[in-house]
C-alpha cells in the first residue's frame, strides 16, 4: 500500500485541530481537500479514522492509534532534520528536491528560506509539480509523495 505524506500531515492537523475547517485554515487549504485526502487515507489502510456527526468529528480507536504513530513519525522526521543542520556545520553542494505544488508551497517554502539563509553555499533545485516523479532516473536528491 502507498500512503502519501499529505494525506497523513493532514489527517494528524485534523485530530489536533478537532475538526476540518479548523485543519483546513491551519493548513491554508479548502475543506473540500482537507476532506479529500482524509477519505482517501481512510480507503488506502481500509478502516474509517474518523467518526464524523453533526456535532464535530472525534477519532476511532483505529484513528487515535495510527494518530499517535504518525505524529511521533513526524516528530522523529523534525529532530532528524535538526540534527544534521544543528551537528552540520557549512552544508554546501546542491540539492535537487521535488514535491507537490501544496506540500512544497505551504511546508517547504516557509522552511526552506530560513534554512537556505543558514546555509548560503547550499544551492537547491525546486521542483514542484502534481505529477508521479520516478526519482531515481530523474536525478532527484529529495521527494516528498507516497510512503510505503
Amino acid at each position: 500500500m502507498h500512503y502519501t505524506f499529505d494525506n497523513i500531515a493532514t489527517f494528524v492537523q485534523v485530530v489536533e485541530s478537532g475538526g476540518m475547517s479548523v485543519a483546513a485554515l491551519r493548513l491554508n487549504l479548502a475543506k473540500s481537500v482537507v476532506s479529500k485526502r482524509i477519505a482517501d487515507l481512510e480507503t488506502e489502510l481500509g478502516m474509517e479514522l474518523l467518526h464524523r456527526s453533526t456535532r464535530g468529528i472525534t477519532a476511532t480507536d483505529k484513528g487515535i492509534a495510527f494518530h499517535k504513530r504518525a505524529r511521533e513519525i513526524m516528530r522523529e522526521l523534525d529532530s532528524a532534520a535538526d540534527e544534521i543542520t544543528d551537528r552540520g556545520g557549512d552544508l554546501c553542494g546542491q540539492i535537487q528536491i521535488t514535491a507537490p505544488m501544496s506540500f512544497g508551497t505551504m511546508v517547504l517554502g516557509p522552511i526552506l528560506f530560513p534554512f537556505l539563509g543558514r546555509h548560503p553555499r547550499l544551492e537547491v533545485a525546486l521542483n514542484f509539480d502534481d505529477r508521479h516523479v520516478d526519482i531515481l532516473n530523474e536525478g532527484y536528491d529529495l521527494a516528498n509523495g507516497t510512503l510505503g
